[in-house]
């Protein structure tokens, strides 16, 4: 609960898909909004009023995953 990630969001380098469920308690918006902002090559969904969106929104989530996934050339489950 107290780990700070900040001093390697400038060193991810690799597409990533942030979740963020707008009640999350564990990682608030604005600290998933930050990730966003400084990992260059980040995808951000913010889902309202969720707090554990793959929880309360999963179909939401998971239709997001797929979308990311086939941007990065994956289909399926499999590399194209």
């Amino acid at each position: 609960m107290e780990y700070d990630a900040r001093p390697v969001f400038d060193r991810v380098d690799v597409p990533t898909l942030i979740i963020s469920g707008s009640k999350d308690s564990v990682t608030p918006i604005k600290y998933q909004e930050e990730m966003n902002l400084r990992i260059r090559k980040s995808q951000f969904l913010n889902v309202p009023m969720a707090r554990t969106a793959r929880n309360d929104m999963p179909d939401l989530v998971n239709l997001r995953i797929e979308k990311f996934l086939e941007s990065l050339g994956y289909k399926n489950g499999a590399n194209s």
